[in-house]
């Protein structure tokens, strides 16, 4: 999941922009970027990060809030932290939502849910680099 976190940083936000664009745009993605793509894109693991993160001010927050008295100042800001948790969970939710409903990762969607399986074709465009690896194997 984190291998595209390997890459130099600069290559990290060329692809992701890259992707956006793609997605938001429908503009091609550059060949370079087709080609490093591994099983999760750069998008699908900085998205699995923030979930994770998001446990850090969820814990957080929910724990001191069962020892702080309510109304104080630290309820509050422990609440706030909290809160900034269940948002980035939110948020998680949103991107995977996006990146469902996207008409181009149907047959992996149908693959999750059916056979497992995708096309050598549509796996070589848009998982290149571990299409490239399970080739080699």
């Amino acid at each position: 999941m984190f291998d595209a976190l390997k890459d130099p940083v600069t290559s990290q936000v060329r692809d992701g922009f890259a992707i956006l664009r793609h997605y938001m745009l429908g503009t091609p993605f550059p060949s370079e970027t087709e080609q490093r793509m591994g099983r999760y894109n750069v998008l699908a693991t900085y998205a699995s990060l923030v979930l994770v993160l998001s446990f850090i001010p969820l814990t957080v927050g929910g724990v001191w809030m069962i020892f702080l008295e309510r109304g104080t100042a630290m309820y509050e800001t422990m609440k706030l932290l909290h809160l900034m948790g269940v948002g980035l969970i939110a948020l998680f939710f949103l991107v995977h939502l996006f990146a469902v409903i996207q008409a181009e990762h149907r047959p992996l969607l149908k693959a999750v849910f059916t056979t497992g399986k995708v096309s050598l074709e549509w796996a070589r465009k848009h998982l290149g680099e571990y299409a490239s690896k399970m080739r080699a194997n």
